[in-house]
C-alpha cells in the first residue's frame, strides 16, 4: 500500500506515503548515485505530484490519483532513470506527463 487508507481520497489531508514505500525508492535513488532521504522523496512526492496536480487539474480526487500514478510510475521506471538531472525535475517530469494525460481524457470525455 502506497498511501495510508484513511488519507486516500481525501483532498484536505496531505497524502501520507507508508515508511516502507519512501524508504525503498529512497534506497533505489542513492543506489543509483543520487543520495536522497526516505523524508525528502516524501516531501517531493508530496509537494510535486500532490499539489501540481491539484493545481493542474482543479479536481482533488483526481489529483490524489494522478499523484499515486506519478508514485508508481516513479519506481516502476527508476531503473532507467539516468541520472542527469535531479530527482526532483525528474518526478516533476513525471507528474506533468500524467496531467497532461489526464486533461486530454477529460478533454475527449467532454466531447462526447
Amino acid at each position: 500500500m502506497l498511501v495510508e487508507p484513511v488519507t486516500r481520497g481525501d483532498p484536505e489531508s496531505p497524502l501520507r506515503w507508508t515508511s516502507k514505500s519512501t524508504r525503498k525508492l529512497a534506497a533505489k535513488l542513492t543506489a543509483r548515485g543520487k543520495p536522497i532521504s526516505p523524508q525528502k522523496v516524501g516531501q517531493l512526492l508530496f509537494a510535486l505530484g500532490y499539489r501540481y496536480c491539484r493545481a493542474a487539474l482543479a479536481d482533488p480526487a483526481l489529483a490524489d490519483d494522478i499523484q499515486q500514478q506519478v508514485f508508481i510510475e516513479a519506481f516502476r521506471d527508476l531503473p532507467r532513470f539516468a541520472g542527469r538531472s535531479t530527482v526532483r525535475t525528474w518526478l516533476l517530469g513525471i507528474a506533468r506527463h500524467r496531467v497532461l494525460d489526464a486533461a486530454k481524457r477529460r478533454r475527449r470525455s467532454r466531447s462526447h
